[in-house]
């Protein structure tokens, strides 16, 4: 069991993921997909681009690029966040 003295929670991770996608994928790639993962366990659902550039020291473009390949091995979907109407 892998874990620190005072952790709260956990991230399950498919072994689905660990035997097929991970292998083949990116290292960089595989943080930020487990980094996804987390938050979402977490219930946060709301991330931006810039936060997770500056949480993993990537450039806007690395994390995009990570995106579109987690899009296009089907493991997640994006929806960009619509600007707020002004009052």
């Amino acid at each position: 069991r892998l874990y620190r003295e005072g952790d709260r929670g956990y991230t399950s991770v498919s072994n689905d993921f660990i035997d097929h996608y991970m292998p083949s994928a990116n290292g960089e790639f595989v943080k930020l997909y487990l980094y996804l993962l987390r938050c979402l366990s977490a219930g946060q659902d709301a991330l931006s681009v810039s936060t997770l550039a500056d949480r993993f020291s990537n450039t806007e473009k690395d994390i995009c690029r990570a995106l579109r390949y987690w899009e296009k091995e089907g493991l997640l979907s994006m929806t960009a966040a619509l600007p707020a109407a002004s009052a």
